[in-house]
């Protein structure tokens, strides 16, 4: 098995800005793999600028980082589906899924709503699920479309993939659409490369640790489905410094997390969010002010430095 890490950044498609942001850590950093939004009105024009990307930092990056090369059907940039239930309107007609959307049309779902939805009673689990298959499908639909192809990778904005309730969802319709499923994210880091960090292990904040426990109890539901599905689960690297991947928190780690990947022959994915929206009215729900200052979070110009000093000094990070 041909070893890839893949420097993944979630959220692309929002708007130009955002987009084209993220696109400059492909071209001059050693970011590789994207996670696009389905539901945004620039999904199209941004799966376009895709095609005139260049790589050749990462390239190099990879090959000198801990060995790892790219993988041969991923040359370029490799295309996630990034589910999304959370913000914007949804790709299926409102009308046919009230469940999600508010009275705009508006995707209105978090993390807990769907979480208590996954503990329900029968009759509403059953509304909730013919719900999400309908969204899921709208959704795959519009990326298998744009990519031209059956295959698939998957992720979610903000994990919600990982309740039981949406994984079973999203299961059927890969298989009633004879989608192909190449990658599956499940997002529960190792938590050994930060016990034996103690000075990184200090700075982790004590929701990433709630959310981190959170999604490893969920993932004992559904890994072992997951694994019959698709042969590709990466190691992940990114709920303890989620929106925090800054080079000296991404770089003293990095061999560690790899070292596990290549134990357990298994790619390994880094989540990084770069790729800022300074302009609120450029969101998918202007509205919404708790994701407008997720989307404004000065961190995430740290951490697209951060993709971009990787591909630069590759023996440092190296020798970390």
């Amino acid at each position: 098995m041909t070893h890839t890490i893949y420097y993944h950044a979630d959220d692309y498609g929002v708007c130009a800005a955002q987009s084209e942001a993220i696109l400059s850590c492909h071209t001059n950093g050693c970011l590789n793999s994207i996670s696009i939004f389905a539901n945004s009105p620039y999904t199209e024009k941004a799966f376009s600028l895709t095609a005139h990307t260049s790589n050749a930092a990462v390239t190099a990056h990879t090959a000198m980082t801990a060995n790892a090369v790219i993988a041969p059907s991923t040359p370029t940039l490799r295309m996630v589906a990034h589910l999304n239930l959370i913000e914007g309107h949804s790709a299926a007609p409102a009308a046919l899924v009230p469940l999600l959307t508010d009275e705009n049309g508006m995707l209105r779902c978090s993390f807990g709503y769907l979480l208590k939805a996954n503990f329900s009673a029968p009759r509403r689990r059953r509304a909730f699920h013919a719900q999400l298959k309908t969204e899921i499908a709208a959704q795959l639909a519009v990326v298998s479309e744009l990519t031209k192809s059956r295959h698939i990778c998957v992720d979610s904005h903000q994990h919600f993939h990982m309740i039981p309730l949406v994984f079973h969802a999203l299961c059927e319709v890969i298989d009633e659409n004879h989608y192909i499923l190449d990658s599956l994210r499940i997002p529960t880091d190792p938590i050994r490369p930060i016990l034996t960090t103690p000075r990184l292990l200090c700075k982790v904040k004590p929701v990433n640790l709630i959310k981190y426990g959170i999604l490893r109890a969920l993932s004992w539901r559904i890994l072992a489905k997951a694994k019959r599905i698709c042969q590709d689960i990466p190691v992940f690297f990114g709920i303890f410094f989620t929106c925090r991947m800054e080079y000296d928190a991404v770089a003293p780690l990095l061999k560690k997390y790899d070292a596990i990947a290549r134990r357990q022959h298994r790619n390994l994915e880094l989540m990084f969010h770069p790729g800022g929206v300074e302009d609120a009215n450029d969101l998918l729900d202007p509205s919404n002010k708790e994701l407008a200052a997720f989307y404004r979070d000065p961190y995430r110009k740290k951490e697209a430095d951060a993709l971009i000093r990787l591909a630069q000094a590759p023996s440092q990070s190296n020798a970390q």
